[in-house]
């Protein structure tokens, strides 16, 4: 068994460290990382399970195609292949962009996984095409601009000056990690 160092991949800030443990390719167990420096070791009850939710039989692991009116239900979608899937959004596109314009098509997203690569991952993508460009959210920027108002940057407030602090408000955050 071999042992890995890696970030937690969900919409969250904090970018908790992990520590992976693979057996023949199969992840067996995910732990916080003590190393890390915001959470040290503190892991969500999202992700203390990690190694179930990425090998349940339930994960979708494949295109899916509805078949039949919106809605819940195993029976109103079929598996298609990837070939299938990539050229009915290519087609799809296509046909937005000849009949409405390029500007039709808005990329709606927000964060996802927060990560350096993956976040911003698709907006070369989006701009090459004429998508209309959004601010990746609707309620985020506005807290970012809040932060910016009282703590002269965006995302959050730096973790080690609250040591001094009298107050402390806390919404947004996850407050398992800033109780340690």
């Amino acid at each position: 068994m071999k042992e890995y160092k890696s970030v937690c991949p969900y919409d969250c800030p904090d970018a908790c460290g992990l520590i992976v443990s693979v057996d023949n390719n199969k992840v067996i167990s995910v732990r916080g990382d003590r190393a890390h420096a915001f959470t040290r070791g503190t892991l969500c009850p999202k992700m203390a399970h990690y190694e179930k939710v990425i090998h349940s039989p339930l994960r979708l692991k494949y295109p899916m195609k509805r078949v039949g009116k919106k809605g819940i239900g195993e029976a109103q979608y079929t598996r298609i292949s990837w070939d299938e899937a990539l050229d009915a959004i290519v087609n799809n596109f296509k046909e937005t962009i000849d009949t409405y314009g390029s500007e039709s098509i808005l990329r709606y997203s927000y964060a996802g996984t927060m990560g350096v690569i993956q976040s911003p991952a698709a907006d070369y993508f989006f701009r090459c095409i004429g998508a209309t460009d959004q601010d990746r959210g609707i309620c985020s920027p506005a807290k970012q601009a809040g932060f910016r108002s009282v703590y002269a940057f965006g995302l959050s407030i730096l973790i080690k000056p609250i040591l001094l602090a009298k107050l402390m408000s806390i919404f947004t955050l996850n407050q398992v990690v800033m109780e340690r």
